[in-house]
């Protein structure tokens, strides 16, 4: 597969592989077209998702082409080229979008019409320009002097992990021993008891128990 740039997008340029010793699934002779799509995808032990993406880009290909019968599947070089172009071009898919479809036509001339292809040179979908997820020494060390304060102090640390609260926000103050003995510990279940106990005492609702 080689990538050749022309007006805005790349060529898709596939050479015919030569002779390849496929294995011999022979589907239904008179079941329709996607019939024996599925026939064959079953026997080959395909996924489900495998199955549906197939039949889906087969009947966006048969359909593009407005084709009638078995016969209009010839030419297939020129037409699988027009269908991917037209993806690429008019339906600005993704280069990954445009792979499935062409597997998908692949396994549809080779697998069950059991027909070798030839060069196919299509317009190829642009891949979007990713942004490094890191960056590099260099730049780490153009932007350390540019963040001040207290930034600048989580930057320099070399194992310093994101949090969902902001780094210089206010922090929860944790208790401390003196915090704890002017807000009092939590209540435990001693400390519970007597204070439930009190309170029952105080509202009336202890009995004594007769002489």
């Amino acid at each position: 597969m080689q990538e050749e740039r022309a007006s805005q997008h790349a060529k898709l340029t596939v050479a015919p592989a030569g002779p390849v010793n496929y294995e011999a699934v022979v589907p239904n002779p008179k079941a329709k077209l996607l019939e024996q799509v599925r026939e064959v995808i079953r026997l080959k032990h395909y996924s489900i998702r495998t199955e549906r993406c197939y039949c889906d880009w087969i009947r966006r290909y048969v359909k593009f082409h407005g084709m009638r019968s078995r016969q209009d599947l010839g030419g297939a070089e020129t037409k699988i080229e027009r269908f991917l172009s037209d993806l690429a071009v008019n339906g600005k898919v993704s280069a990954s979008t445009q792979n499935q479809a062409f597997n998908a036509l692949l396994f549809l001339y080779r697998q069950v019409l059991h027909q070798e292809l030839g060069q196919i040179q299509a317009l190829r979908a642009e891949r979007p320009a990713r942004a490094p997820v890191v960056l590099t020494p260099e730049e780490v060390k153009r932007v350390i002097p540019i963040v001040g304060g207290a930034p600048q102090l989580v930057v320099k640390l070399p194992s310093a992990k994101p949090s969902k609260r902001p780094c210089c926000g206010p922090a929860s103050p944790r208790r401390s021993a003196a915090t704890r003995s002017v807000i009092g510990s939590p209540p435990t279940l001693s400390n519970a008891g007597r204070i439930f106990g009190r309170s029952r005492s105080c509202w009336g609702t202890t009995t004594s128990r007769p002489p």
